[in-house]
């Protein structure tokens, strides 16, 4: 299967491009790290396949509405309430 079948396939399938798809999972992995371990937002960043912190921190607030650092402190309260 070339790109660009597999792209217009994964598209049918899931309804979002394998781009979007990946980026979500980046995400949602951040997500993770950011409730359940200590490291920092540029360590997390990273580690999840973002190569640039700033541009980390504008798809994480555009996605999730609010910054890595406000996301952790409010799970973080919700955790201890």
């Amino acid at each position: 299967m070339n790109r660009s079948a597999f792209c217009s396939w994964f598209k049918r399938c899931k309804g979002m491009t394998f781009s979007q798809f990946v980026t979500q999972y980046r995400l949602n992995t951040a997500c993770d790290l950011l409730e359940h371990s200590q490291k920092s937002v540029s360590e997390i960043c990273y580690l999840v396949g973002f190569s640039d912190v700033p541009h980390f921190v504008r798809v994480f607030a555009k996605e999730k509405g609010v910054s890595p650092g406000r996301y952790r402190k409010a799970h973080l309260m919700k955790d201890h309430v």
